[in-house]
């Protein structure tokens, strides 16, 4: 549980005391379960009535387009999963062996009547994310493929880090081929830029 505390430090200090506090909380009201690469989580067609947080793995996020996977976003170690409503067309499943965390909405509820901080966490990384998203939806449209590679570079270097290079270009909206082109310029411009 204490990926969950470390989540909430990310955006509130809290005394030992909370730490406890969330910590009790989240392990009355989680549910830890292990999954394999692979696994879906959540199948496209049916709607989440649960909570979800990574507590080990990262997470995609898909749906289908005119029959081609589509990919909406990617959630890592330590974050809860917030997917748009209605959800119901979206599938979730595992880019790697993962310990994934969940709970009735109820719960969830419950505890954030219990902490109120906490909600002010989620709602600080809910925010966040969102903006996140809107900047990256804004420059999706508009810009280059080196571009689009600079800014995940700059602003989430962990999606570089941890998700598969197929998956990296369906998110930016490029080929494979073309993310590759791009990672070489990009190294290239690196080295230039160091000397």
């Amino acid at each position: 549980m204490k990926a969950m505390v470390d989540f909430a430090e990310k955006y509130v200090q809290l005394t030992d005391d909370e730490k406890e506090l969330l910590t009790r909380l989240a392990q009355s009201s989680w549910q830890v379960r292990t999954f394999k690469k692979g696994q879906v989580i959540k199948p496209a067609q049916s709607p989440m009535s649960d909570a979800l947080f990574v507590f080990e793995g990262v997470l995609c996020v898909s749906f289908l387009h005119n029959d081609e996977m589509m990919i909406s976003e990617f959630f890592f170690s330590g974050e809860p999963v917030i997917l748009p409503q209605p959800d119901s067309h979206l599938e979730v499943f595992c880019l790697q062996d993962a310990k994934i965390g969940r709970s009735l909405t109820d719960d969830v509820e419950n505890q954030l009547q219990t902490f109120p901080r906490f909600e002010r966490v989620c709602r600080l990384f809910a925010e966040d994310r969102l903006n996140q998203r809107s900047r990256f939806s804004d420059m999706l449209k508009s810009s280059s493929p080196l571009e689009k590679y600079e800014f995940v570079f700059t602003h989430r270097r962990h999606l570089i880090e941890q998700v598969p290079h197929r998956l990296l270009a369906r998110y930016l909206g490029i080929t494979p081929e073309t993310l590759s082109r791009v990672r070489r310029q990009f190294a290239k411009v690196e080295i230039d830029l160091n000397q």
